[in-house]
């Protein structure tokens, strides 16, 4: 049976299904007669787009839970949180969940543009594994997966994937906890970003957070945030951007590449009589933005001497 097209507004709906009269004749068991189905409209929103569950409301207007297996799914919770006054959790040892149950947690249609140097979303998460080994390769354990999908959730790509040892946030990664788990400080949090580069430039899309629990213990989610970056042209030009210069305390290295610069060696700066007064060294670790901090030397100028594995680049600043 088809329906007529309709429209519904931005939100989640209920569409409900009955029977009445089967082959004519009074029902003699209503019971079974209405089938009911949660269903969520999404509208198409700009960059950047932020939840940290501090409104009453939940899923706020644009996002969405869905709850693939019935039982326990994520909801809002003033119990802990990374600021303010509230979080996302899900409880996955409560008992009317199965193991290997599915819940979603739904980002609004993100509006991409070819403009975009890159895309990414940042959050917040604390987790402890529970009485199984988190390490185990026996035991199915709790997993975190992100999910990217252009089609409203038809077809997805998988962006980043945790579990057991590696979900942990506190503690040894391999001690099990038999306790609910609730973060008491802002230690037990863990900030991650995840780098959307397959996505820079395509189509809309949708962030699903993918919960898939095997009753091992609460996840807590934060200040979700899906953001996106136009870079300067000479930044973009020539590979890294400089800047201020002149600079008054500090200034900063920024790298155009949607990732980390895994190649940068060490970043030197020498004053005019060629004395070393400012060192660091890298191995694949180097962040995309360098904060230089000189506030405790005397002005004038200085060179600033970037090393990589390929090459070597040297620049003139000042300090004022």
């Amino acid at each position: 049976m088809s329906l007529p097209a309709g429209n519904a507004a931005v939100g989640t709906h209920i569409l409900t299904v009955y029977t009445t009269d089967p082959n004519g004749s009074n029902d003699q068991v209503t019971t079974n007669d209405t089938l009911r189905k949660t269903f969520s409209v999404y509208a198409a929103a700009a960059t950047p787009l932020f939840e940290g569950f501090e409104n009453s409301v939940f899923p706020t207007p644009n996002w969405g839970v869905q709850n693939v297996n019935g039982g326990t799914t994520f909801e809002r919770s003033t119990v802990a949180s990374k600021t303010g006054t509230a979080s996302m959790m899900i409880s996955n040892p409560n008992n009317r969940n199965a193991n290997g149950a599915i819940d979603y947690f739904i980002s609004p249609i993100v509006q991409n543009s070819a403009s975009f140097d890159s895309v990414h979303v940042d959050f917040d998460m604390a987790y402890k594994a529970g009485v199984q080994y988190p390490g185990s390769t026996v035991f199915a354990l709790d997993t975190l997966e992100i999910l990217a999908t252009g089609d409203c959730g038809a077809t997805f790509t998988s962006v980043w994937k945790k579990w057991g040892d590696a979900l942990q946030t506190i503690d040894d990664p391999n001690y099990p906890y038999s306790a609910a788990f609730a973060p008491r400080a802002t230690s037990e949090w863990k900030r991650t970003r995840i780098y959307l580069t397959p996505l820079v430039g395509s189509s809309n899309f949708q962030l699903y957070f993918s919960m898939k629990g095997n009753k091992q213990n609460n996840l807590w989610l934060d200040n979700i945030n899906i953001t996106s970056q136009k870079l300067p042209q000479r930044l973009k030009d020539q590979g890294y951007l400089i800047y201020p210069n002149p600079f008054n305390n500090t200034f900063l290295i920024h790298h155009s590449a949607v990732e980390p610069p895994v190649d940068l060696q060490s970043v030197q700066v020498f004053n005019s009589a060629g004395q070393l007064v400012w060192d660091k060294r890298y191995n694949g670790n180097a962040d995309r933005q360098i904060t230089v901090d000189l506030k405790n030397l005397s002005k004038g100028m200085y060179i600033l001497k970037m090393i990589y594995s390929n090459k070597t680049v040297v620049e003139r600043i000042v300090k004022n």
